[in-house]
C-alpha cells in the first residue's frame, strides 16, 4: 500500500478512536447528569477499553478506515449504524454472559450505541458539510440558477451529485414536480416548488432560465406537456437519459443532454418475445441485404444480441459496409462477421453467397426508397425494388431457406407513387411465391422511422442550422413515425411469428403531422416560430400523399401472437399470372420504355381482381 494511503488510514483509525473514547465518556456522563458515582468508576474503566477496542475492530471490518471523509452517503451512514450495532451487541454479549461480577446499564449500552451513530457520522459527513457550505455563496453569486423537473430519485442524485462537483457550476434553486405530496417539502435543503407547468412563474420568482429534466422513465406524451410547458417560460433545458441508459451508470450531470425528438414523439417502449426471437436467429447463418443502410444496419446490431452463428453483411456500397464491419467485428463476444459487397439484382453472384453461406434466415432491406427521386427513375426503382427481391427471395427458396424477411413500407398501400408500386409489387410477388411453394415467406410492413438518411429530420436539422426557411410540403400532411431500433426490433419478432405468404404490419401508434414535427425541432434547437426559424410550405411533390395507411381496404387486419403486430389478410395473385407479367415489365425496364413502365407498374400495384386467389 503507498506510504499516504498507509498514513491517510492511520490517521482515520486515530481520529475513529478518538471518537469511540468521547462516545463511551459521554454516554456516562450524560446518564449520571455528568457527576460519575464512585461504585460506577469499575465498570466505566473497565468498558471504555474494552467498547473502544471492539469498535476499533468492527469498525475495520466494516472498511471504515479505507473510506475518504467528505463523500459520505447513504451507503456509508448504513455501515455506520451496522458497525456501531455489532459493537454494543459484543459489549452486551460480555456484559452479561463474562464480566458477570460487572453491571453496566442498559441506558449506556443504548446512549453509546447513538452517540457512537452521531459521532461517526459527523466525522463522516461534516468535512462535507463545511467544504459546501463555503462554496455556497460563490455559487450563488456566479452559478447557473437552474431547477431541477423532477423530485424523484433520479432527481436527488442529480442535486447531489452538482451539489458535490463545483466544477458543474450549477446552483439548484428548487425542484418542480406535478405530485401534490411532495410540494412544500425539502430534498437535499432544496424546496420542492409545485407543478411543471408554473414553471414560468417560479423561474421569474427565483431568477433562473434553465431547467434539468430528472424523469428518465418520462413517456413521449410525459415529454411533450414537460418541454410545452417550459417553452412557454422561454426556459432552456436539458435531460437526463431513458431509464435504461440511467440505470447503466451513476446519475450525474455529466448525462444531462438535449432532448431529442424521439422522446418528444416516443412511444411506450417494446417488449419483444425474446424466446421467440432466439428460437428464430441463435446458432443460425442470418443474412442481411442492404446491410449498411439505417434499417439494415440496425438490424445486424440487433440480431448480434440473439447469438447467431454467423452473419452475412450483403450491400453493394463498400464504404459504408467497411465501417460496419469494423463496429460489428469489434464487438466482445460477437458471433462472426462476414461482409459482402454485391448487387441484388446479379442472380449468379447471389445464388454462390446463399449454396456457400447457407443462411437460415435472410432479411431483405435493400431497396431505393427516396419517393420524389424514384419518380424520376423509374426504371432503377423496378429494376432494384421488384427484381432485385425476386433475385434475392428466388435464391433462398431454391437453396431452402428457413424464412425470408422483405421489409415493406406503408406506401405499398394503394400506392401512387413509383417507389409505392415498386414496394406493392415486391410484396404481392413474396406472398404469392410463398403461398405457392409454402415457403416461409413473410413481409413486414411498418411507416417512416426517425434518424434514417431519407427522413426528413436530418433534412429540417440542417434547414435549422443554415437559418431556415424549414420546408414543410403541405400543412395537413401525416406521417407514421417509429424509431429505427423499435422498427428493427419489431421485424425480428414478426419474422419468428410470420407463416408462408403473411404480410405483417407494425402498431405504427397514431400519425403525427409533418408540420408540428418541424415545429418540435425547432424548439429543440432552443429557437422560435416564426420569429427565429420560419416554415415554409413548398406543395405536394410527384409520387406523396397526404396521409398514408397500413392497410388496404381489401385487407383484413387480424390480431398475431404479438400486441405491436398485426396481419394484414388480403387477396394474393397466382403466381404464375404473376410471374407472367413479371417478365413482360423485365423487358419494358430492359429497353427503358419509362411510359410504358409507370403503366405496367401501375396495373399491376393496383392488381387484377379475376387472377386473385383470396
Amino acid at each position: 500500500m503507498p506510504a499516504f494511503f498507509r498514513l491517510r488510514t492511520r490517521l482515520l483509525a486515530a481520529a475513529y478512536l478518538a471518537v469511540f473514547v468521547v462516545a463511551h465518556v459521554m454516554s456516562y456522563m450524560l446518564r449520571f447528569e455528568f457527576s460519575l458515582p464512585d461504585v460506577e468508576v469499575p465498570a466505566f474503566a473497565h468498558t471504555v477499553f474494552l467498547s473502544t477496542g471492539a469498535k476499533l475492530v468492527v469498525f475495520y471490518a466494516f472498511g471504515q478506515y479505507r473510506s475518504s471523509l467528505g463523500y459520505a452517503g447513504i451507503q456509508d451512514m448504513k455501515k455506520i449504524v451496522l458497525a456501531a450495532t455489532v459493537s454494543s451487541v459484543v459489549l452486551g454479549v460480555y456484559d452479561k454472559f463474562i464480566a458477570v461480577d460487572i453491571f453496566v446499564p442498559r441506558s449506556i449500552l443504548l446512549l453509546d450505541w447513538l452517540l457512537t451513530i452521531a459521532l461517526c457520522g459527523f466525522l463522516r459527513i461534516g468535512p462535507r458539510v463545511l467544504r459546501e457550505g463555503f462554496r455556497m455563496p460563490r455559487r450563488l453569486r456566479e452559478a447557473t440558477r437552474v431547477f431541477i423537473a423532477g423530485a424523484g430519485d433520479a432527481g436527488e442524485s442529480l442535486l447531489r451529485e452538482i451539489s458535490r462537483r463545483p466544477e458543474v457550476n450549477y446552483f439548484v434553486a428548487g425542484f418542480l414536480d406535478d405530485d401534490p405530496h411532495k410540494r412544500g417539502g425539502l430534498i437535499g435543503g432544496v424546496p420542492v416548488l409545485g407543478p411543471i407547468k408554473n414553471a414560468r412563474r417560479y423561474a421569474e420568482q427565483y431568477d433562473v432560465r434553465n431547467v434539468l429534466i430528472a424523469i428518465p422513465s418520462a413517456s413521449g406524451a410525459q415529454m411533450r406537456k414537460i418541454v410545452a410547458a417550459l417553452r412557454k417560460g422561454s426556459l432552456g433545458f436539458k435531460t437526463l437519459p431513458h431509464v435504461a441508459a440511467a440505470l447503466s451508470s451513476d446519475i450525474s450531470p455529466a448525462l444531462l443532454r438535449e432532448v431529442t425528438i424521439e422522446e418528444i414523439l416516443g412511444r411506450e417502449p417494446v417488449r419483444l418475445a425474446v424466446d421467440v426471437v432466439r428460437r428464430l436467429v441463435s446458432g443460425k447463418v442470418i443474412a442481411v441485404t442492404g446491410a449498411a443502410g439505417s434499417i439494415g444496419s440496425e438490424m445486424c446490431r440487433q440480431v448480434l444480441k440473439f447469438g447467431p452463428a454467423r452473419l452475412l453483411m450483403i450491400d453493394w456500397c463498400e464504404s459504408s459496409l467497411f465501417y460496419m464491419e469494423r463496429e460489428l467485428a469489434s464487438r466482445p463476444g460477437a458471433a462472426p462477421v462476414v461482409p459482402i459487397v454485391a448487387d441484388i439484382n446479379d442472380a449468379a453472384h447471389m445464388e454462390q453467397v446463399f449454396s456457400g453461406h447457407r443462411p437460415g434466415v435472410v432479411f431483405h432491406a435493400a431497396a431505393y426508397k427516396h419517393v420524389p427521386l424514384m419518380e424520376q427513375s423509374v426504371c432503377e426503382a423496378v429494376r432494384n425494388n421488384v427484381f432485385g427481391t425476386k433475385t434475392v427471395v428466388d435464391a433462398a427458396v431454391r437453396l431452402g431457406v428457413e424464412r425470408f424477411v422483405l421489409i415493406s413500407t406503408d406506401k405499398a398501400v394503394r400506392p401512387v407513387s413509383v417507389m409505392g408500386m415498386t414496394k406493392r409489387l415486391a410484396e404481392l410477388y413474396v406472398r404469392a411465391l410463398g403461398a405457392a411453394r409454402g415457403a416461409s415467406l413473410v413481409a413486414v410492413r411498418f411507416g417512416n422511422v426517425l434518424g434514417s438518411v431519407a427522413s426528413v429530420v436530418p433534412i429540417f436539422k440542417r434547414q435549422i442550422e443554415t437559418g431556415g426557411p424549414v420546408t414543410v410540403t403541405h400543412e395537413d400532411m401525416t406521417r407514421f413515425f417509429m424509431t429505427i431500433p423499435e422498427a428493427t426490433g419489431l421485424v425480428l419478432q414478426a419474422a419468428a411469428i410470420g407463416g408462408p405468404g403473411d404480410v405483417l404490419v407494425l402498431d405504427m401508434g397514431e400519425p403525427v403531422k409533418i408540420v408540428d414535427l418541424a415545429r418540435e425541432l425547432i424548439g429543440l434547437s432552443g429557437l422560435r416560430e416564426p420569429e427565429d426559424i420560419r416554415i415554409e410550405f413548398t406543395g405536394v411533390r410527384p409520387g406523396e400523399k397526404m396521409h398514408e395507411e397500413l392497410f388496404a381496404p381489401d385487407e383484413d387486419r387480424t390480431a398475431s401472437s404479438h400486441e405491436k403486430v398485426w396481419m394484414a389478410r388480403g387477396a394474393v395473385p397466382r403466381l404464375g399470372w404473376l410471374e407472367g407479367k413479371l417478365e413482360a415489365l423485365r423487358e419494358k425496364v430492359a429497353r427503358r420504355q419509362e411510359p410504358e413502365v409507370r403503366r405496367l407498374l401501375a396495373e399491376l400495384a393496383a392488381g387484377e381482381a379475376e387472377e386473385a386467389d383470396a
